[in-house]
């Protein structure tokens, strides 16, 4: 039985509204310390919601919040972050122009004398790196690093920064089997050291490898917390959505009056892709998967017409094509949704409706001229 000096979070009927939205009603929630504690829940469950006012980036409405026994009323990230309060986004927060060694320290750089001092700096990374056993290039720009480098860096920074409690969201997309096993031996090593982990995540699987205890939420209320051992995959999908989980039934192959919309023969390009062939059926969804570095990425480039292959051909509605740009893959009806969407999907800085019609800029233009009128009534 866990004693309350054993509390590092206490949330008291927590209620968050947005304009005609209820998205928290009336959350009751305890975090231990040294526990790794799942939250779960179904998209627009309220995960984000709640992680998003502990960390200081919402504020509630109603309700009460103690950290360590003192009442907590976050006003920004920072002054959460201050508090020991780290929180490693799905997507990540770092600054792609700085290096890995300045995304950690920044905020918290070691002064001497009123300037940076790199070297206690380089000193401090090395010893929590050796710890954890990350391979990073300290002096890289985050820029030039993979999505699961990326998500190292991330953690490294909540290491160094010595926080009581790290919120992780979603932390295992992109890392391989790999890195995933070294996840959780640090994460146990965190939860030795009385860290608090509040692990939000799809893949129970990971609920039961790692957590403790879980919290379901469901339209915006908790529905229960669990020990875990004392409740079952199956019960938490019920918790999740209410019901029993239907029974999925799949087709393992095409049905003769399905046509091939996209085929793929030995398809190959240095020593990442090496003579891949597959068929997708029109109105089908086809799964390619592996761990990073398979080649998943880059033989969507060269579908996409962003990379080139050195052997092998690709056939649209069975017809050979040789695609030699994304512009010739986006006319052929070929459209791709890349891994860093942030950074290579979208143009953060323009609206929705300019992102929406790039692809298809010659339909809304007359003269040389783009009419907005056009693009408003597509």
């Amino acid at each position: 039985m866990m004693e309350q000096t054993d509390i590092i979070l206490k949330i008291q009927k927590l209620n968050k509204s947005f304009p005609g939205v209820k998205v928290l009603d009336n959350i009751d929630f305890e975090l231990y310390k040294g526990e790794a504690h799942a939250l779960l829940g179904e998209n627009g469950a309220g995960k984000s919601t709640l992680i998003k006012i502990i960390s200081g980036v919402y504020r509630k409405d109603k309700g009460a919040i103690f950290l360590n026994g003192v009442s907590s009323d976050f006003h920004a990230p920072r002054e959460a972050f201050k508090k020991g309060v780290s929180v490693i986004h799905q997507e990540t927060s770092l600054i792609p122009q700085l290096t890995v060694l300045q995304n950690i320290f920044l905020g918290i750089e070691e002064t001497h004398f009123g300037l940076i001092d790199k070297h206690k700096a380089e000193e401090r990374y090395a010893e929590v790196n050796a710890k954890l056993g990350f391979q990073l290039p300290r002096d890289e720009p985050v820029r030039n690093l993979s999505v699961a480098q990326q998500k190292m860096t991330e953690i490294l920074k909540a290491m160094v920064h010595a926080s009581s409690l790290i919120i992780m969201d979603e932390p295992t997309d992109s890392l391989t089997e790999n890195e995933i096993r070294q996840l959780f031996r640090i994460i146990q090593d965190l939860k030795k050291n009385r860290v608090t982990i509040l692990y939000i995540t799809h893949y129970l699987e990971e609920v039961f490898q790692i957590c403790d205890r879980l919290t379901v939420l469901r339209d915006g209320r908790k529905i229960d917390t669990r020990r875990i051992g004392e409740v079952t995959q199956k019960e938490i999908v019920k918790m999740m959505i209410g019901a029993e989980h239907p029974a999925v039934l799949s087709k393992a192959f095409a049905q003769p009056e399905q046509k091939p919309a996209l085929a793929v023969a030995n398809l190959s390009s240095d020593s990442t892709v090496r003579g891949v062939s597959f068929t997708a059926y029109q109105g089908e969804i086809l799964g390619i998967t592996g761990v990073i570095g398979a080649g998943k990425s880059e033989l969507a480039r060269m579908i996409f017409g962003a990379d080139q292959p050195d052997g092998g051909e690709i056939r649209v509605a069975g017809e050979q094509v040789r695609i030699k740009s994304p512009t010739q893959a986006v006319r052929r009806g070929i459209g791709m949704l890349p891994e860093d969407r942030k950074n290579f999907g979208l143009l953060l800085e323009h609206e929705i409706y300019k992102n929406i019609s790039l692809p298809s800029l010659a339909r809304f233009c007359k003269g040389g001229i783009i009419f907005k009128s056009l693009e408003f009534s597509t």
